[in-house]
């Protein structure tokens, strides 16, 4: 289990790598940040499975820095002085909330609350995953599992699949309520997208190790500098192996 310590003071860094050393060695302490900014870009770089999170952090707070994932893919266990913050902690769905100074048995605790939560976020998954694959009727939708919710998204609006780290970022067209118009948005799903490479159609290509594109959202080939442009605008690299296959595979789709 990889995890992220976010806490401003040094001493209390120590003391909970310390902690964690001895009370839950399966728990890999894989970086620490001393402010929001800091744990923001630690977690954008590689999503954890856990993040142990301090309530004031500086001038800021954890809750700032839970803002900007808004759909989180990692458990949050908050460690704090403050007892006072726990109500709103656990509406950011925390796993557990510690107080300082932490005790071995309220650690292991917490770390055991994390598994059982990511043992059942698996299970929900796998469910989803082979009721596709046992299914073999044709679908307009796709099954994805997230922050232990189970979800249809139809496939004619998903734009295309990225693999960050582990988990897999879909990324599709939905109309705003407020506005009328329609949005790029993302859903993230702890599972690597090799595990949806063949449960999409064929109108779905995987042009490279990290990417899979819908072919209704392609504008673009660009054979000599190796990208897909999309309708979006954003520019999606093409590997060797992808630029093999996608020459038959956008001939097969005009062909139909």
């Amino acid at each position: 289990m990889r995890a992220y310590i976010i806490e401003d003071e040094p001493h209390a860094q120590r003391a909970l790598v310390q902690l964690v050393e001895r009370v839950a060695p399966e728990v890999n302490i894989a970086g620490i940040a001393a402010s929001v900014r800091e744990g923001v870009q630690l977690i954008e770089n590689a999503i954890p499975d856990l993040i142990f999170l301090d309530v004031r952090l500086g001038q800021e707070t954890g809750f700032d820095l839970l803002r900007a994932f808004p759909q989180p893919t990692f458990d949050i266990v908050f460690v704090t002085a403050y007892d006072e913050y726990a109500v709103e902690a656990f509406k950011w769905n925390a796993i557990h909330y510690l107080t300082k100074p932490l005790n071995s048995s309220e650690l292991r605790q917490a770390i055991q609350k994390v598994k059982q939560h990511q043992y059942r976020l698996d299970a929900l998954q796998l469910k989803g995953v082979l009721r596709q694959v046992v299914t073999r009727e044709p679908s307009e939708h796709i099954v994805l599992a997230y922050n232990s919710v189970v979800e249809r998204l139809l496939l004619k609006h998903i734009i295309r699949l990225e693999s960050d780290s582990g988990v897999t970022h879909f990324y599709y067209m939905e109309e705003d309520m407020i506005t009328q118009k329609r949005q790029v948005s993302r859903k993230t799903v702890s599972l690597n997208i090799g595990h949806y490479a063949s449960l999409l159609p064929v109108q779905f290509f995987r042009c490279h190790q990290s990417h899979i594109v819908n072919r209704e959202f392609v504008q673009l080939y660009d054979k000599s500098e190796q990208f897909i442009l999309l309708q979006t605008g954003e520019r999606i690299p093409v590997s060797r192996r992808g630029k093999e296959g996608i020459g038959e595979w956008i001939r097969q789709q005009e062909g139909q």
